[in-house]
């Protein structure tokens, strides 16, 4: 089962793969494909979102991309428990939080090549984000015209209700089959807490 839940979310990551090449831009006009830190929250929350619709998305994934968040809160001085903390600071925090040695060192280098990856803290934004527009709107279908931020999203349905923007394509099949569909909304009615208890370990 987990195996074929693994197989379904390799097949919705291509197709998101595919949609990078295909959706943006994918106008009848001029859109600028290039990722901001405002349009790239919602690309990688839609990437844990397949996670989740596939049953891909585990605990120990979860902890993962959390315990990457607490390494660039620490490499950039936010908690001033571990104000500008080494790489070895950041490492020892994350073994004194039970993750294994071998974890921990790959999380801290991630984090802090080339003089800092931020990225990572974004991802749980992300999917926070867009768990909160499925709760309230559920609609995923135009988030896939193309790189925007999430605020920008009224104006780009306008735009593709008008005519102005092509249909996106290709569309994941989380968006359009019905179990995968109920899995986003079971997500999204559910507060972050009851969310990692339905997730396999």
């Amino acid at each position: 089962m987990l195996a074929s839940a693994r197989t379904r979310c390799c097949s919705t990551r291509s197709a998101r793969t595919s949609s990078r090449r295909s959706t943006a831009p994918t106008s009848r006009s001029s859109c600028s494909p290039r990722a901001w830190p405002a349009t790239t929250k919602p690309w990688e929350g839609l990437a844990l979102l397949a996670e989740i619709a596939c049953g891909g998305l585990t605990r120990s994934r979860l902890r993962q991309l959390a315990a990457r968040v607490l390494t660039v809160d620490a490499m950039l001085a936010v908690d001033a428990m571990l104000a500008g903390a080494s790489f070895r600071e950041a490492f020892n925090a994350l073994t004194a939080a039970e993750f294994t040695p071998a974890s921990a060192y790959t999380t801290v280098m991630r984090v802090y090549r080339g003089g800092g990856f931020t990225k990572d803290a974004i991802y749980l934004r992300g999917l926070v984000d867009l768990l909160a527009h499925v709760r309230e709107d559920g609609n995923l279908g135009h988030l896939w015209l193309g790189k925007f931020a999430l605020q920008d999203l009224p104006l780009v349905r306008d735009l593709a209700e008008r005519g102005i923007l092509a249909p996106a394509r290709p569309t994941p099949r989380y968006v359009t089959e019905p179990f995968m569909a109920e899995r986003l909304t079971a997500a999204a009615d559910a507060d972050l807490a009851s969310l990692v208890m339905t997730l396999e370990s």
